[in-house]
């Protein structure tokens, strides 16, 4: 067995080799916690907009902004 000398770094696994380079790019890092964010949202898309699109409150509408409607409502009562 051939001992390595002094100077040489240890072997370091290949998918380490390629993301630290890239993991101290701040322009990547930034883009990929962006991508992480709209994923994200995507994901909970469907809780932030319970009702669905054909779904219609007439009672609620064209209420001013409150909490529960924070862009008012339209002449459907669909939140804006």
């Amino acid at each position: 067995m051939r001992s390595r000398p002094a100077h040489e770094p240890a072997p370091v696994a290949g998918w380490r080799v390629a993301l630290r380079p890239t993991l101290r790019n701040r322009l990547v890092l930034f883009g990929a916690i962006l991508v992480l964010a709209l994923v994200t949202l995507a994901v909970f898309a469907r809780r932030h907009r319970p009702l669905r699109s054909t779904e219609m409150k007439v009672a609620d509408a064209l209420r001013a902004p409150s909490w529960a409607h924070p862009f008012g409502t339209d002449r459907f009562g669909e939140t804006y």
